[in-house]
């Protein structure tokens, strides 16, 4: 019952979001099909390029990395010089030369301790050669993170915001309206109409919830 409320709730959203993908695709600016090849272009002759230099979540991945505690770190007596690791590095970072990788750009994703054909010679700790955690270790702790993060944030009634369900539905189906809209470069005409449509409903929408927030806490009295 809960997956089939989840899948109805999102399936206006998930529509909405491929209309308004293909609404931009077909009436596409010049400046923005310029952006999109010289993306296209920078990406193919380097590597990760919209990750590495302008993704904002690649960045507060950077940040929180350099900051990390915990490192890749090599140990230099088993090491064979055979630069596995630095080839396979999605962003090129030159880990066969350094003991600890200290870099805003390595975000742990340990592929060149899987490649590192030496044992123990590559691996992530808080230290060296100390407290060494498995990668399957790693894994574990960040899924505990994401999924023990909303679950405690579930149990402290701090996940849900002050909109309700109803009223996000609401929005939800007048995405059409101009309230909504992109302006695309220019502000469109003013249209009284609509904007009072808009506004009536919304009236209209947020008696009905007092009215239903106020029926259902006079029946919690009661009981």
């Amino acid at each position: 019952m809960l997956w089939r409320w989840n899948t109805s709730f999102t399936a206006p959203i998930t529509w909405w979001r491929i209309s308004r993908c293909c609404i931009f695709f077909k009436n596409i600016t010049a400046f923005a099909f310029w952006v999109l090849v010289a993306l296209l272009v920078l990406s193919t002759l380097i590597r990760n390029f919209w990750c590495r230099y302008l993704c904002p979540y690649g960045a507060l991945l950077g940040v929180l990395s350099f900051f990390s505690i915990l490192k890749i770190r090599r140990n230099n007596e088993t090491c064979t010089q055979c630069q596995k690791c630095s080839r396979t590095c999605p962003v090129d970072i030159k880990v066969h030369r350094t003991l600890s990788v200290i870099s805003d750009e390595c975000h742990a994703c340990l592929k060149c301790v899987a490649v590192c054909p030496e044992k123990d010679t590559l691996y992530i700790s808080a230290s060296k050669r100390k407290a060494i955690l498995k990668p399957w270790g790693y894994a574990a702790a960040i899924c505990l993170l994401f999924i023990g993060g909303p679950l405690a944030a579930r149990r402290t009634d701090a996940w849900q915001t002050r909109i309700s369900t109803h009223e996000y539905l609401f929005h939800v189906r007048n995405l059409s309206m101009p309230f909504y809209n992109h302006n695309r470069g220019e502000v469109p005409a003013y249209n009284k109409g609509a904007w009072l449509r808009m506004m009536k409903k919304i009236r209209e929408t947020q008696s009905t919830m007092r009215q239903v927030h106020g029926d259902a806490k006079s029946s919690s009295i009661k009981n």
